[in-house]
């Protein structure tokens, strides 16, 4: 008897050891599984915060939403601010697609950042600057930074299929301007530029409306500015059709470049150098030597479009002032063109 209760009461302290056991197992999981997941929001949160208040990366986005980047030459020249910029964001964005890819990111956590990932690499100077670096180390033996970004957006289709091909000729001049490197020889089609009639106003405002981040104005106020000064306002046509314009006005001997556009489909051709040389080429005709010229400060491209016109022509350009402004919601700054 005193054998058998000595074998009961241990097997009953065993099952009672492995129920305690298996008791704390299950809430040390479930403690695990809660540390586990406070991690990944913290994970999250920090992935978060980047993308969303990061200075830099929100800089980015913003001017390229507002079509204020433009990947040209100078993009990879000192002191490659828009490259450094870029890369940042790029590489964030390519990060947020490998944890995707990898499942460390569940799908409704990626759907925080799908949309945006998406809208960012539709864009064709972000599209041109992925296929250049894509290729650029392709030739060089290694993958991009950016590959898992680009993995995405290949699976999405947002890239069409000439992507990866490569050609033997200068990847960034070919995938600058790839229209003047076509293999017949080719080169872009010749546009011609017309003066503006005061009854094309209507035009002229669409125009306008669809060159961002230009201000849009009245009516009255583009009739009134193409019939006081009608030989200083040019359209540049493909065909008969208008895709670009310039205006400007003058006072006593000096002629101020009030707006300029190129449609988004356009550009990328030096258009808007010949907008810019027919204003210069009547200010020559009349004996001016000086053209103003003012810029929102964040309007990066257009700053690079008057810079490198001036360089490539031997003219000075030259800062002059900030003017108050205050009706317009960007900050101004106007230059002075020398063009004796």
């Amino acid at each position: 008897m005193f054998e058998i209760s000595n074998f009961l009461d241990f097997n009953i302290v065993d099952a009672l050891t492995l129920i305690a056991l298996a008791v704390g197992g299950v809430f040390g999981y479930i403690q695990w599984c809660k540390t586990n997941e406070l991690r990944r929001a913290e994970f999250v949160d920090e992935i978060n915060k980047r993308f969303r208040f990061d200075k830099d990366v929100t800089e980015m986005i913003y001017r390229v939403d507002h079509d204020n980047f433009s990947y040209d030459e100078n993009t990879h020249k000192p002191p490659h601010e828009d490259e450094e910029l870029l890369d940042k964001v790029l590489s964030i964005f390519s990060y947020i697609c490998y944890l995707n890819e990898k499942k460390m990111l569940e799908d409704e956590e990626f759907d925080f950042y799908h949309y945006s990932i998406i809208w960012f690499c539709k864009d064709e100077n972000i599209q041109n600057y992925l296929w250049n670096m894509h290729h650029f180390s392709k030739k060089n033996g290694c993958p991009s930074s950016f590959e898992a970004l680009i993995k995405f957006c290949k699976s999405k289709k947002i890239f069409n299929e000439s992507f990866d091909e490569y050609r033997n000729y200068d990847i960034f001049q070919a995938h600058y301007n790839p229209r003047e490197y076509l293999d017949d020889g080719v080169s872009p089609m010749n546009y011609g530029l017309r003066p503006v009639k005061t009854g094309e106003v209507e035009i002229l405002r669409k125009l306008v409306k669809q060159c961002r981040p230009l201000d849009l104005h009245t009516r009255y106020t583009y009739w009134l500015t193409v019939h006081l000064f009608d030989k200083y306002c040019f359209f540049i046509e493909d065909d008969t059709t208008p895709i670009g314009f310039i205006t400007a006005i003058k006072n006593d001997d000096c002629l101020f470049i009030w707006q300029i556009g190129i449609l988004k489909k356009y550009r990328k051709q030096q258009l808007s150098y010949e907008l810019i040389n027919g204003i210069v080429q009547i200010a020559k005709n009349e004996k001016i030597s000086k053209i103003q010229v003012s810029i929102a400060e964040k309007n990066t491209i257009s700053y690079k479009t008057f810079h490198s016109y001036c360089v490539n022509n031997d003219y000075i350009i030259d800062r002059v002032e900030e003017p108050n402004l205050y009706s317009f919601a960007s900050k101004e700054v106007l230059y002075n063109i020398i063009i004796t």
